[in-house]
């Protein structure tokens, strides 16, 4: 009896507990939503101000979702990520993204050679959010173009480290 009576306390504390992350989740993208707007080339007054060169600005990271800017966490490495919104000078846009995609390099049994989609062309845009002035944009891909590929197998996607190899060279 008193198992069971542990058991069921046990079980509504993680519920409580889970619950408590999400709605404590969902205040952290509150609380970063009014930096999407650097994505549309839109100032936003309460951000940090940016200095070309300097040393680590803060970042955060937004991407497009179904015609939306979603805060996007874990596009940015911890020790770069502002934790609060107007510690952030410069916002990463990532978003659209396009699938690469190839041919099989010979003729299925049919005598069609079928598409193989191996990669992503991600466009990434870097704005110095309190101006919305665009720093430097560009379309990162995540494998080299390929003529063909004979098995489809897994597709490669742009990677955080990608990513911000490419902020480095522009901040």
């Amino acid at each position: 009896m008193i198992g069971a009576i542990l058991f069921g306390a046990i079980i509504v504390f993680l519920a409580l507990r889970t619950m408590a992350g999400i709605e404590e989740s969902e205040a952290v993208v509150a609380r970063f939503e009014g930096l999407a707007g650097a994505c549309e080339g839109e100032a936003v007054a309460q951000a940090a101000p940016f200095e070309a060169g300097e040393a680590s600005p803060l970042t955060v990271a937004f991407r497009l979702s179904d015609g939306e800017w979603l805060y996007d966490p874990t596009a940015a490495p911890v020790e770069r990520r502002a934790g609060r919104p107007q510690d952030a000078h410069l916002v990463l846009c990532l978003g659209p993204s396009d699938s690469l995609a190839t041919v099989a390099c010979g003729p299925d049994q049919d005598g069609v050679a079928p598409t193989r989609v191996y990669g992503e062309a991600l466009t990434v845009r870097l704005v110095a959010a309190r101006r919305g002035e665009v720093l430097a944009e560009e379309v990162l891909s995540s494998a080299p173009d390929l003529e063909c590929r004979d098995e489809q197998g897994p597709v490669v996607r742009v990677s955080t480290e990608q990513l911000w190899e490419w902020v480095e060279e522009w901040r």
